[in-house]
């Protein structure tokens, strides 16, 4: 069956504004060269080191983008869109993306939309109000169209990949944007029941879904189990996986299997 459900017009510039942001090729980074390279945008700050830039970005969400190892302009790269976890920012992408893999992908990561309350100043979680969420949505819109213009990205292979509530909030998205991304993977994180999840159920045919149970929190086993056979019935491809640890945190043997989950998905080979 044929679809333009991944098509490069899901990323075209006929949606949102264009924001600002600090995503530019290896000629142009002003960097050292290495053989992965990760670029980091902030408001404030500006630091060079081996293989991260910070730079400051006026008006810009904060984001990381990852570009891998010996990139080729000419090859048209998957995408993995990054949620990170409560606590934690775009700058996660500087470890997660090379556990993923250090040549598969292209990697985004956005700030999540609420600062989280406590000690720790960096620490931001995801915000579920409708107008953060439709923020949101205009923000990675326009990062990944900025992304599109920078580097080769294969348009039909946007995948998104969130950790605890992360995986919350790539439910969320995924579900209400479909068209935008060949799978989700939710590494723990809450299913949207409440949601009327399957309300774009034809768009989500074909798709393909990740679900990893947390031992310690929400989904468990049989919960992950229970998504699983909802999307199923609705023509997902679907995978549950129950990690050793028991805890669906984004360790390096996890986010391994993300890469072979991602590299089937698409007809790859490992």
């Amino acid at each position: 069956m044929t679809s333009s459900r991944f098509s490069q017009p899901s990323w075209s510039d006929a949606i949102a504004p264009e924001l600002q942001f600090s995503a530019e090729t290896d000629h142009a980074t002003g960097c050292d060269s290495s053989p992965a390279e990760i670029i980091l945008s902030s408001e404030t700050q500006t630091q060079v080191c081996d293989d991260v830039c910070r730079r400051p970005a006026p008006q810009a969400h904060p984001c990381g983008v990852f570009v891998p190892e010996n990139y080729e302009p000419n090859y048209a790269y998957p995408l993995i869109v990054w949620l990170h976890e409560s606590g934690k920012s775009e700058r996660d992408i500087v470890e997660v993306l090379p556990m993923i893999s250090m040549r598969n992908y292209l990697g985004l990561a956005l700030r999540g939309t609420a600062r989280v309350n406590g000690d720790g100043a960096d620490g931001f979680n995801w915000s579920r109000t409708r107008n953060a969420g439709l923020a949101f949505e205009e923000q990675l819109h326009a990062s990944v169209r900025k992304m599109r213009r920078d580097f080769h990205i294969h348009t039909e292979r946007v995948f998104l990949v969130g950790a605890g509530e992360g995986g919350t909030m790539a439910w969320d998205l995924f579900l209400t944007r479909p068209q935008w991304f060949a799978g989700v993977a939710a590494l723990g994180g809450r299913f949207p029941w409440g949601r009327r999840p399957l309300r774009q159920f034809r768009a989500l045919c074909g798709k393909h879904a990740l679900i990893v149970a947390d031992g310690q929190h929400a989904p468990s086993h049989a919960q992950a189990e229970q998504v699983g056979r909802l999307l199923y019935a609705a023509g997902l491809e679907v995978a549950v996986r129950a990690p050793a640890s028991g805890r669906a945190s984004a360790s390096r043997p996890l986010l391994r299997q993300v890469d072979r989950w991602i590299m089937r998905s698409i007809g790859g080979c490992l």
